[in-house]
């Protein structure tokens, strides 16, 4: 296998199928548990599958590791592999994997959005992700990072699909088991109950609902040492003006 080291400006390869073609790359985020540093980024160019590991540095060990154990296994051989010329995707190691298993591999200027564009992107859009759920739970990225790959592999794609549904032909079955259930409709009581407070509160600001009211029972009046009346106002009856005072 010959490794392509020059493309035309403006190129994009795209597979013509699942797994035929990815885009790899590396991309720094902030420091997490166990000590890892980078996320180590494959886009499936066909669906927009994305895979993502964390790892501590940027190697070829790794890279070839990852692609050995996480990307065959599961995906087949890739035909192509595309990357931009970092140190650990044009080291020996990394390339004479890619002759082993026939792929070939394109190599292209670092930060090259024509031939790259994917991969980039999908690096943003998993740190933002990151970064949203870290905020709002308190975990760590590593930790978090299973739910962000999971929304970014269920966001529609092309043809309004979402790279699951492209891969496996079906949305994921999370959605059958929320999707059908809804809360019980409320019974015709509650709307009557509703409707009658709000008639009497209709245009009236402070207001003191008639169910947490009550009399005053004859042991806790003979206990008041005050007195409390109630006048009504004549041009609304719903309020009340209260005044006290002090028992004789």
């Amino acid at each position: 296998m010959r490794t392509e080291k020059k493309q035309h400006s403006g190129v994009r390869y795209r597979g013509e199928g699942p797994g035929q073609h990815w885009e790899i790359d590396f991309t720094e985020v902030r420091p997490g548990k166990y000590g890892y540093r980078y996320l180590l980024v494959l886009v499936d160019t066909f669906s927009g599958w994305v895979e993502a590991f964390p790892t501590k540095g940027e190697t070829a060990i790794v890279v070839a590791k990852k692609i050995l154990e996480e990307i065959v296994p599961r995906y087949g051989l890739p035909v192509t592999m595309g990357s931009d010329n970092g140190p650990a995707f044009v080291s020996q190691i990394v390339q004479g994997l890619a002759r082993a298993l026939g792929t070939k591999w394109k190599l292209h200027c670092e930060y090259n959005p024509q031939s790259s564009g994917q991969v980039e992107r999908m690096n943003r859009t998993l740190k933002e992700t990151l970064t949203k759920l870290a905020i709002e739970t308190g975990g760590d990225w590593v930790t978090l990072l299973p739910f962000a790959l999971f929304r970014a592999r269920n966001t529609p794609y092309k043809l309004n699909l979402t790279p699951f549904e492209i891969l496996y032909g079906r949305p994921p079955p999370v959605y059958p088991i929320f999707g059908g259930k809804c809360l019980p409709p409320p019974a015709l009581g509650q709307f009557r109950q509703t409707i009658m407070a709000l008639s009497k509160v209709d245009g009236i600001g402070p207001w003191v609902h008639c169910n947490h009211v009550r009399q005053a029972t004859p042991e806790e009046r003979n206990k008041a040492r005050t007195e409390w009346k109630a006048n009504a106002y004549p041009s609304n009856p719903l309020k009340l003006k209260l005044t006290r005072r002090e028992a004789s």
